[in-house]
């Protein structure tokens, strides 16, 4: 959600910047810094997701475990 945020509030940034370099860089740097954070949130779920898979045999075991009762 906050990717998502800094995402639109960097492209506000280009966009109102007026030709100024110093807030297109900005806005830029923000919109760059956004995407490498939602690349990184999305590897890192694939990652686990592979791993879950390789050691339980399920994609989701991991981010949902099943919980079972002994008796």
């Amino acid at each position: 959600l906050f990717s998502f945020w800094q995402l639109l509030i960097g492209g506000f940034q280009f966009i109102s910047s007026g030709g100024d370099k110093g807030k297109v860089a900005e806005g830029t740097q923000k919109i760059q810094m956004a995407i490498t954070g939602l690349v990184v949130m999305t590897a890192s779920f694939v990652i686990i997701s592979i791993i879950s898979k390789l050691l339980f045999g399920e994609f989701f075991f991991i981010l949902a475990p099943k919980i079972e009762v002994i008796k």
